[in-house]
């Protein structure tokens, strides 16, 4: 895992506009480039691949193979159309990112992931990119969002009040999926809704952005209610981490990160079958204070302690822009 330090980088976040004319960029263009490799990629039969040089350090067994049929659903390239848009930094903005959709249906959507550590211990997972969080924060287009049309590029902008997202949590005694109805960030922060073990939305909540939770993946990717898809990601901004991020073989609003769900990719000894256990998932390993990630007047009464009042206000976290140190977490 990265450690990035930490900085409170107000002034970044103040700048509006977008990433073409308001901010710096930094360019992936593979996997490994400024810390994004495959995360939690599967085949058909759920089978997770973890290739030689696609996969983040660490995870067996990897073989030369798995890179192949890592490749075969996530790549960089040129996009179908060029993009012509940029992604939205204004003050108050959490994240944004450009995509289109070259699928046969608008529902398959890539998705947006954050995951959170929120307690001491998480619970064990063999697949690479899980083993690290116990709570993953969802935002997809096709779940609870404005739905836009087919081979069309879109900017999407989260802020506290725009932009439903859905849980997992796998450590506050749920199976599965916390909260299945996506809501907002500040709507999530003042549920009262309860779920099993007595534990309400808002706890769910105030652990992912209390104090001592940490941040420790950002994610693009697909799973297998996608099978078909082919979703194209460019630009992608998120407040913490500096720089935009401009995915693509070469600088600039000319290709971009595809991924892929087909159901003719394979690799290593998994066998495949209909496209119906694919994951494709490309993420940003990082560690950063996850009380530092959207905090806003709102929530202050359900975040076990109090926050530092600037960047409550300012609904905003920051890092420094060394996101390229890397450091091996014990």
């Amino acid at each position: 895992m990265n450690r990035i330090a930490i900085t409170m980088a107000a002034a970044a976040m103040a700048v509006a506009g977008l990433t073409s004319n308001s901010m710096a960029v930094t360019n992936v263009t593979g996997f490994g480039s400024n810390g994004w490799h495959s995360g939690d990629t599967r085949s058909d039969t759920g089978t997770s691949l973890i290739g030689t040089n696609n996969t983040h350090p660490g995870y067996a067994p990897a073989t030369a193979l798995d890179d192949t049929a890592i490749a075969a659903q996530i790549g960089f390239g040129a996009a179908p159309t060029a993009s012509t848009v940029g992604v939205n930094t204004g003050a108050g903005v959490i994240a944004s990112h450009t995509w289109y959709n070259d699928s046969a249906s608008a529902s398959l959507t890539a998705a947006l992931k954050i995951g959170f550590k929120t307690q001491p211990v998480v619970p064990g997972s063999s697949r690479p990119g899980e083993d690290v969080w116990d709570t993953l924060l969802i935002f997809e287009p096709s779940n609870g969002n404005t739905q836009p049309a087919l081979n069309t590029w879109v900017t999407e902008t989260i802020t506290a009040d725009s932009g439903k997202w859905w849980v997992v949590d796998r450590d506050l005694g749920f199976s599965g999926t916390a909260q299945s109805t996506p809501l907002t960030l500040n709507e999530m922060a003042t549920s009262g809704v309860i779920y099993s073990g007595a534990t309400t939305l808002a706890d769910i909540y105030a652990n992912m952005f209390g104090v001592g939770s940490v941040v420790t993946n950002v994610q693009f990717g697909m799973g297998s209610n996608n099978a078909g898809a082919d979703v194209w990601v460019d630009q992608f901004y998120l407040a913490g981490l500096g720089d935009t991020i401009d995915f693509g073989a070469t600088a600039g609003l000319g290709d971009a990160l595809n991924l892929t769900v087909a159901p003719t990719v394979g690799g290593g000894t998994a066998a495949n079958t209909a496209g119906k256990s694919t994951f494709s998932v490309i993420d940003r390993a990082g560690l950063f204070a996850s009380s530092d990630l959207f905090p806003t007047p709102d929530v202050t009464t359900v975040v076990p302690e109090p926050m530092t009042a600037s960047l409550g206000l300012l609904g905003l976290f920051g890092l420094s822009g060394a996101i390229g140190r890397r450091r091996r977490i014990a």
